[in-house]
């Protein structure tokens, strides 16, 4: 269905002397619920009356913190690319929400320009 729709992946084919690596980061609708789930969490503190433990298992059961280092995880991997001069090609199925988030990060990590408010700025323009 996602290519039918002009989504999904690069065929290979296109590229012969690359590497096609998933890193199945979930889709905006399930960053969203997961995000919300944490932050109805942190913003209502008696909604954990178990204590650390049962807080520690809802913070665990919205995934926020899986889809977060798998976001970072593959930017981490495209920055190291990056720095041993090899070319990397970002395609996420729709390529406007987890393409944006790995690329930006990836540019935080390998520029110092893009930690300082300018940089900031610039990047979130882009």
């Amino acid at each position: 269905a996602n290519r039918a729709a002009g989504a999904g992946y690069e065929n290979q084919s296109n590229y012969p002397s690359s590497r096609l690596d998933f890193y199945n980061i979930p889709n905006i609708h399930v960053m969203r619920d997961s995000h919300k789930s944490l932050s109805g969490l942190l913003l209502n503190p008696t909604a954990h009356p178990t204590g650390d433990v049962g807080f520690s298992k809802q913070v665990e059961d919205s995934q926020w913190l899986s889809h977060l280092r798998l976001v970072l995880k593959s930017s981490w991997e495209v920055a190291q690319h990056l720095l041993r001069s090899v070319a990397v090609f970002v395609h996420c199925s729709h390529g406007w929400d987890r393409t944006a988030q790995v690329c930006s990060l990836a540019e935080l990590m390998l520029d110092p320009f893009y930690r300082t408010m300018r940089g900031f700025r610039s990047l979130v323009e882009k």
